[in-house]
């Protein structure tokens, strides 16, 4: 009897004490081995593991599209090239991927600064047009999402904000009114 049983039986009445069972001969031995062979068994019976797929395009473009906000985050916002103070070393890993993205031939492509005319509607999806003093012409001032191109060839479009020149005179309705 082990110790734990003898603990257990000085708090168990009498009434309610049951002998163990004694196992038959050999059979801890016998279950034993059949453990071990049903485990070099399973061993021996598996497949060596298979290539994973191919990652599917959407995925990889999801992925460049969400190192860009990264980078951008890191970078402390549009117009800054430099990572924040302090996170220089996240930003290099950072980098690190997305050059290892790009190898594989996907690339965020940013917008801020350039004309929209340069890529116009081809490439980029303006989903605000915004009055900004100081334009001559149309701007790009805010890339929302970058244009992304997977093997040189367009894949998705990219949202911006573009910046309009403002105009002396006051917007007026064109519409006739009632």
């Amino acid at each position: 009897m082990s110790l734990a049983q003898r603990i257990r039986s000085v708090f168990t009445p009498a009434a309610l004490r049951v002998s163990p069972h004694p196992w038959p001969p050999g059979l801890p031995e016998a279950v034993h081995e059949l453990a071990n062979e049903l485990r070099w068994e399973t061993i021996r019976g598996q497949q060596p593991a298979q290539p994973a797929e191919e990652p599917h395009v959407d995925d990889l473009i999801d992925l460049a599209v969400s190192l860009w906000r990264l980078q951008k985050r890191l970078q402390g916002g549009p117009g800054r090239a430099e990572p924040v103070e302090g996170r220089e070393r996240d930003y290099h890993h950072l980098r690190a991927a997305m050059e290892a993205l790009e190898r594989a031939g996907v690339e965020a492509r940013d917008h801020d600064g350039m004309l929209y005319s340069d890529y116009g509607s081809d490439f980029l999806d303006p989903i605000a047009f915004q009055p900004t003093p100081g334009l001559d012409r149309q701007r790009v001032i805010q890339t929302v999402a970058p244009t992304i191109f997977v093997r040189g060839e367009w894949a998705r479009m990219g949202k911006v904000i573009v910046g309009v020149p403002e105009s002396d005179e006051p917007a007026t309705n064109e519409r006739d009114e009632p």
